[in-house]
């Protein structure tokens, strides 16, 4: 029942800047009443607030010290790091980095992809052509294109396509000569990654490869088919069937290989045990949106991740300037050691 002037002109009277060091003046304007801050006080109060917190200041502990695990990175093992892989990279390290100041406990895992058929086409491809001459970048670079140069001749010879696939489910059976190349292009890899991500600062806790989940497979795919959220069909393979919002796919191939779900649920199985997560995100480009809620709904429908935040974070894809997609095979590829030295050297 009072006047907004009659009222702002009393709370103005009513409040005395002095009492706090942040209020510069109150003043009533009509039924306004106007604050401005002492820019002096703001700034004494900021400063005193920097140097008792130090490298603290502005974290907050709203995590409470729940876990968060972050998939980031995660480039292909035997493969040069592109422009496409800063994008997982930093945004990966910048969640991890601010997660962390807001007082989460937080993994951040370089899932490697180090395991798979195109692993049979780079084992093949060496076998036949041998191992490639030098160190790091270098040696990448040539598997690469032995790589390109297999795959290509394999599009019109059937019976090479074969050849990396037995390679491939050689390497999966523990065969020798597939471990040993194997085990060289994997180390090769980390080596020479591991100098782009000490250039952009990047500080990763685990590089748990695909490889790493190889023992928990049969388990995964014997657990699917006795809670009946998978059957094998009449080739052989295991098929996962979620109902008509998404489509069907595979666990296992019909000649007993794995595929990217097989290995990327035994990978959630593994970090709900060893870091008890309140969230696991997946910082992994657009195209792959369908995979991930493929993964998700099979591994809720198995019963695990209930209670837990699972969640994509998607970015979209580099283009080069004519709008196609960067390829090694289509010659426009930018590598990110590349990238580095152009930046750095403009800087």
């Amino acid at each position: 029942g009072t006047p907004p002037p009659q009222l702002a002109a009393s709370r103005a009277g009513a409040i005395q800047p002095a009492a706090d060091p942040l209020i510069g003046a109150v003043a009533a304007a009509g039924p306004f009443l106007n604050f401005s801050l002492d820019v002096a006080g703001l700034a004494n109060a900021v400063l005193e607030e920097v140097e008792e917190l130090g490298p603290r200041y502005g974290s907050d502990d709203v995590g409470g010290n729940r876990t968060v695990v972050i998939d980031y990175s995660s480039p292909n093992v035997a493969k040069l790091m592109h422009v496409g892989h800063i994008r997982s990279t930093i945004i990966g390290q910048s969640l991890y980095n601010i997660f962390k100041f807001l007082g989460y406990n937080v993994v951040g895992d370089n899932h490697l992809g180090d395991w798979g058929k195109q692993f049979g086409m780079n084992i093949a491809a060496i076998v036949r052509w041998g191992r490639p001459d030098g160190e790091g970048e270098e040696a990448l670079a040539q598997i690469d294109k032995l790589y390109a140069q297999y795959a290509n001749m394999a599009k019109t010879d059937p019976a090479l396509d074969d050849e990396a696939r037995a390679w491939s489910l050689k390497l999966e059976q523990g065969d020798p000569t597939a471990r040993d190349l194997w085990q060289s292009m994997v180390d090769l890899t980390l080596s020479a990654n591991q100098r782009n991500y000490d250039r952009l600062g990047v500080h990763i806790d685990h590089n748990y490869g695909e490889s790493f989940y190889e023992p928990m497979l049969a388990g995964v795919i014997q657990e699917a088919l006795d809670k009946q959220v998978a059957y094998r069909d009449e080739g052989g393979a295991v098929v996962v069937d979620l109902g008509s919002s998404l489509p069907t796919f595979l666990l296992q191939r019909s000649d007993g290989g794995t595929l990217y779900h097989t290995r990327d649920v035994a990978t959630i199985l593994f970090r709900l045990k060893e870091f008890d997560p309140a969230q696991i995100l997946y910082v992994v480009g657009m195209p792959q949106e369908l995979h991930f809620r493929q993964l998700f709904a099979l591994v809720r429908a198995m019963g695990y991740a209930q209670d837990v935040e699972l969640e994509h974070i998607k970015f979209g894809t580099i283009f080069d300037q004519h709008g196609q997609s960067l390829s090694t095979r289509r010659g426009n590829m930018i590598y990110l050691a590349d990238l580095l030295n152009d930046a750095h050297q403009r800087k």
